[in-house]
């Protein structure tokens, strides 16, 4: 399993089905990215190269991209709640 592939799983756990999670993870990793010019994840590397706290900071920017995928592209679906702080 990858790194992108974690965090889709865990889109899917929130209640997501996978092409959503994918189309969510389109969105969050170019904003990760973004965040560094020095340091940039290695989003096909095996997924134990991050530590879960890692993967706890990565997911709270995946977490704000589904919610922004969600309200544009299926705002009433019944797991939206779960992307809610």
């Amino acid at each position: 399993m990858t790194v992108r592939e974690r965090l889709e799983a865990i889109l899917f756990q929130f209640g997501m089905f996978e092409e959503q999670a994918f189309k969510v993870m389109e969105i969050a990793i170019p904003e990760i990215d973004s965040i560094s010019d020095e340091y940039k994840i290695q989003w096909d590397s095996d997924c134990n190269v991050y530590n879960d706290e890692m993967y706890d900071f990565l997911f709270s920017y995946v977490k704000k991209a589904a919610l922004k995928w969600i309200d544009e592209h299926a705002p009433k679906v019944w797991f939206r709640e779960n992307f809610i702080d």
